[in-house]
């Protein structure tokens, strides 16, 4: 299979996303992903990306859709970036995304300890909001898309440490607050699509 991936990357440059994240995106086959990585072209690889980041986010996201409840696990997140190991996911994704995710896990996980999900760590909940009425599956593509975007992880951290209620907080928040719903009109296709009448 990922010498299939191989040649097909070679041949005409799109791939199978979810295979290439079955496949390829572990550390014992750095070396093809990549090969893969170089023949792809970059909006193909974002398709990539985003698979990867759906696939990241669904083991450390806990409970229901509702993300006012329950978004990250700190130490999840933490241990699933571990797991792939630094070189692969700079691989996939780049140095910036890989140390800004890092150094949000470590915030979230920071915040977990001084307080529970209704203190701090609810500036990271109030930003995706806006995708928080939508389907599970179409929550998690959303969220990862967002996720994808330069800088969301530094804001969401900076929201995180700052707090939500501080003007520096805040503006962090918000940064991310408008970016999702953004992805949430485009996810649902429609220009009416608002926060508060996600039909």
């Amino acid at each position: 299979v990922v010498t299939a991936i191989t040649k097909d990357a070679s041949r005409g440059g799109a791939v199978d996303a979810d295979m290439v994240v079955d496949y390829l995106v572990k550390p014992e086959r750095i070396v093809r992903l990549r090969q893969v990585r170089n023949l792809v072209p970059e909006e193909q690889w974002a398709k990539v990306k985003s698979a990867h980041a759906q696939e990241l986010l669904s083991t450390v996201v806990k409970g229901t859709d509702d993300p006012l409840r329950n978004i990250f696990n700190g130490r999840a997140l933490r241990d699933t970036l571990d797991q792939y190991g630094r070189e692969v996911l700079t691989e996939v994704h780049g140095k910036q995304w890989v140390d800004e995710a890092y150094k949000y896990s470590q915030a979230l996980m920071l915040a977990e300890k001084k307080m529970s999900l209704s203190g701090g760590i609810v500036a990271a909940n109030i930003a995706l909001h806006p995708l928080s009425n939508m389907p599970k599956l179409l929550w998690l593509r959303g969220l990862a898309h967002v996720m994808e975007q330069p800088g969301t992880f530094k804001y969401l951290t900076e929201g995180i440490q700052l707090g939500a209620n501080t003007k520096a907080g805040s503006a962090a928040i918000n940064r991310v607050l408008t970016q999702a719903a953004a992805n949430a009109r485009d996810e649902t296709g429609s220009a009416k699509f608002t926060v508060t009448a996600p039909q």
